[in-house]
């Protein structure tokens, strides 16, 4: 009897899978999404076929990719930014726009339509946040200005990825009320309203939290989880995708005092229970066997992870040129820059399941994730 004929028993298998075997392959350097990813590539219908998803998984899978879009977002808002700054103007330009330019121009050669351009340039666009301060943390990748302009580049690299993602998810699924200007003014408008009060109103709610020692914390993040919640509503209501809200609503949250305790116990729980399933889930959906049978959707895959690839080393290289970094330190800035995971995966996903691009797009985004990674 095959496993996935029960989705209690799946559900165990995949997070010990998750438990186990990204420990394993940590030990090759593999990282922690990447061997999940790959487990179910090799586990699922296009493998060994021993897991198939069913309703069960579906819903991990959705809150996996909520969470992970949430803590992307919180790593995002953390890091005080000024867009306008020469020095963030530059690697924008360079490592941002220019990807995107030329993604929107392979995909339309390769007849993907204004939906798969539009996609793909969010995709290019894209740096992994969570690799990339994760990086920065635990390697000594260069001086602390390096470091500085890497990371707000990627935030700033990030939020523009998941508004082309918002603007395309609307462009094919209309609001019934709003057009799309004036959607996107009112989402945006939203997030700054809500990174300017949602600190106010965690700090008088957490000082009037004084409860007996040892249950503050809990009473924090159950307020916090609520708060959250309520947002995602509201979001809800201007009909974002519950992926890309959740993006700005950790964006949102992250500007708020005394919130490092909740945002642990987040992070806790996401990567725990969630996260895992959804990076499994990815896996099962991707086809590696287009690398064995080469054809059209082969040279389109390699065209796209090559592209993706070097167009974001060379548009980051040129321009950190410009801010009088050297020759080294403008590699690793570029290398580091290509790293993708939480949005173009996230994003790419849910532009399958509605049906805007052809499997392949998924598989070719996996790949460049784990290439990168």
């Amino acid at each position: 009897m095959e496993v996935a004929e029960h989705s209690l028993a799946v559900l165990g298998v995949v997070l010990f899978v998750g438990l186990l075997v990204p420990e394993l392959l940590a030990r090759f350097r593999i990282p922690f999404a990447t061997s999940l990813i790959l487990v179910g590539a090799v586990l699922g219908p296009h493998g060994f076929d021993r897991i198939r998803v069913d309703d069960t998984l579906t819903l991990f899978a959705f809150l996996g990719a909520t969470f992970q879009m949430l803590l992307a977002g919180i790593e995002a808002g953390g890091l005080g930014i000024r867009p306008a700054e020469r020095a963030n103007i530059l690697p924008f330009l360079g490592g941002g726009v220019l990807p995107a330019v030329m993604g929107a121009g392979l995909a339309a050669a390769f007849g993907l339509g204004w939906t798969g351009a539009l996609l793909t340039a969010s995709v290019f666009m894209s740096s992994s946040i969570l690799m990339v301060f994760s990086m920065s943390e635990h390697a000594s990748i260069g001086s602390y200005a390096l470091v500085r302009r890497l990371k707000s580049a990627t935030v700033l690299w990030e939020i523009s990825s998941a508004l082309l993602a918002f603007i395309l998810l609307k462009l094919v699924d209309p609001h019934p009320r709003f057009s799309l200007p004036i959607l996107v003014g009112l989402v945006v408008s939203f997030v700054i309203f809500l990174r300017l009060f949602v600190p106010e109103i965690i700090s008088y709610a957490f000082a009037k939290f004084r409860p007996r020692a040892g249950a503050e914390s809990e009473r924090r993040l159950r307020f916090t989880l609520a708060l959250l919640l309520v947002v995602l509503v509201l979001f809800t209501g201007l009909d974002v995708p519950p992926v890309v809200a959740a993006f700005l609503v950790g964006f949102a949250l992250a500007s708020a005092r005394d919130t490092d305790v909740v945002q642990g116990k987040l992070h806790l729980v996401g990567y725990a229970l969630f996260i895992p399933v959804f990076l499994f889930v990815v896996g099962l959906e991707v086809d590696l066997t287009i690398l064995l049978e080469p054809d059209v959707r082969t040279l389109a895959v390699a065209a796209f992870v090559v592209t993706a690839i070097f167009s974001k080393f060379g548009g980051n290289y040129l321009a950190t040129g410009r801010l009088g970094f050297t020759a080294r330190e403008r590699t690793v800035f570029s290398l580091a820059s290509t790293a993708k995971l939480t949005i173009p995966i996230t994003t790419t996903y849910a532009a399958l399941k509605a049906g805007i691009v052809p499997p392949a797009f998924l598989s070719g985004t996996v790949i460049v994730s784990i290439v990168t990674s």
